[in-house]
């Protein structure tokens, strides 16, 4: 019983840990104002990129997303909600992954919790852009 309640301290120690890594992400990302009011080309670029020769058919598709992107971002669930700054763009970026691709609900569900998933590194390489790092 010892060793069960040992390891539920270690699992919830990294939980707090991560949950406080989070909080300061979150916290400095707000703080970061975006005066642009409109989404970086290298966060769209992430997002959906622009491919060299892209037919017009692909370049049609990459402004739609790029458009819709630019929509959630101005949405009341982000910077009308929380400003124009990086939490807003990085959770504009995420909504769109999360929710807006052009595939099944399953998959992208599955998708946003597979820590390999291509959405995954999508969210992570937005994340890096707005930190920084």
């Amino acid at each position: 019983m010892d060793s069960i309640i040992q390891d539920a301290r270690e699992v919830l120690g990294i939980s707090v840990k991560w949950k406080e890594e989070v909080r300061r992400s979150v916290e400095f990302l707000a703080s970061v104002s975006n005066t642009s009011r409109t989404i970086n080309e290298k966060i769209l670029n992430i997002v959906q990129p622009k491919k060299a020769g892209e037919s017009g058919r692909e370049r049609e598709f990459r402004e739609s997303v790029w458009n819709l992107l630019a929509k959630v971002y101005l949405s009341d669930r982000n910077s009308g909600a929380f400003g124009h700054n990086a939490w807003s763009v990085y959770n504009a970026a995420c909504e769109y992954l999360d929710h807006y691709r052009h595939t099944s609900n399953e998959e992208l569900a599955i998708a946003s919790m597979d820590e390999s998933s291509l959405t995954t590194k999508k969210k992570l390489s937005v994340q890096k852009v707005l930190l920084g790092s």
